[in-house]
């Protein structure tokens, strides 16, 4: 029997104290997710703003040649920084994704819990 959760090799004769723990640690570890994702969040922001910013001062440091042309030097300028940003967004939905599946592993740990309950309800002991 073990006495914490191994998502390699689940225990399958965990006790109600136990499934209790594993459940209260799955939504710690949701909430902790959701700080984090809070701060991924403010991060991806930050980054969008500064290749927005980027891009501007190097179309407005361009002044002076064609339109196209400036637009081309502004992205050059700012490709780094936009992709820095696309980074950040993408581990906001990446992060967002274990979200849902830590969701996706309390309810697992729930549906145990409540089998478990009535297994014993059934064999006449108390949950």
């Amino acid at each position: 029997m073990t006495d914490h959760w191994d998502s390699k090799l689940p225990a399958v004769d965990l006790t109600i104290g136990q499934l209790n723990g594993i459940i209260i640690a799955i939504s710690r570890e949701g909430r902790d997710r959701v700080e984090e994702l809070k701060k991924l969040n403010t991060k991806a922001a930050e980054a969008r703003a500064n290749a927005e910013v980027v891009f501007a001062r190097a179309f407005m440091n361009a002044d002076g040649r064609p339109m196209d042309e400036r637009r081309q030097i502004a992205m050059l300028a700012a490709a780094d920084a936009r992709y820095k940003a696309d980074l950040a967004d993408r581990e906001v939905a990446a992060l967002k994704k274990a979200i849902d599946s830590g969701r996706d592993d309390m309810e697992a740990a729930r549906t145990i819990s409540a089998n478990v309950r009535d297994e014993l309800k059934t064999l006449g002991g108390q949950p």
